[in-house]
């Protein structure tokens, strides 16, 4: 009788990659890959830092350049580096897609809106005119200098903070006509 079955190993079914991540073992495309971890970490944080899944899209870019045979780190860095930016630009035209207005057909202008802006305008313009005094020369002076529309030798402070509370006083009548308007 011959006794050669119990000496040779047992048949598996199960694949040689299995067996081989089973003990521990992993394939050198898988190693180089983990030996890459810093270099894809230190990608995106300078490349796609705040970005929603620029991780996930460095580790496929370089795990798919690992599988088309590259395996230089200077080449697996080119590749992590294009990937986060390729992410962040990608985030940033969705988010600046997403901040645009929906744009519509112009409005069909309304003249009796017009008309009606202009005599509010007006009448707003007439109730800021007589309700409070008139500015002095001197803060009429400030006004056209600020505006650019005079030249002249810089104005003491006194003026200009009469100016100043004088624009504040006119806009604040003025924000309470177009509040009833």
């Amino acid at each position: 009788m011959n006794d050669t079955t119990a000496t040779t190993p047992p048949t598996s079914t199960t694949s040689g990659t299995h067996l081989a991540r089973r003990h521990g073992r992993r394939t050198h495309q898988e190693e180089l890959f983990h030996e890459t971890l810093e270099l894809r970490k230190r990608a995106v944080y300078r490349k796609a830092r705040s970005i929603p899944d620029a991780q996930a899209e460095v580790d496929v870019s370089v795990w798919e350049a690992i599988h088309r045979g590259v395996t230089d780190h200077d080449d697996l860095w080119d590749v992590a580096r294009a990937a986060a930016v390729r992410q962040r630009r990608w985030a940033t035209r969705q988010q600046r897609n997403d901040s645009l207005p929906i744009l519509l057909g112009p409005e069909p202008v309304d003249p009796f809106a017009i008309v009606d802006m202009r005599v509010d305008a007006s009448r707003a313009i007439r109730r800021t005119r007589d309700s409070g005094r008139a500015p002095t020369p001197q803060v009429v002076q400030w006004a056209t200098h600020t505006a650019g529309l005079s030249a002249g030798p810089r104005l003491p402070g006194s003026v200009r903070m009469a100016g100043s509370r004088w624009i504040e006083k006119v806009r604040a009548q003025l924000e309470l006509c177009d509040d009833v308007a």
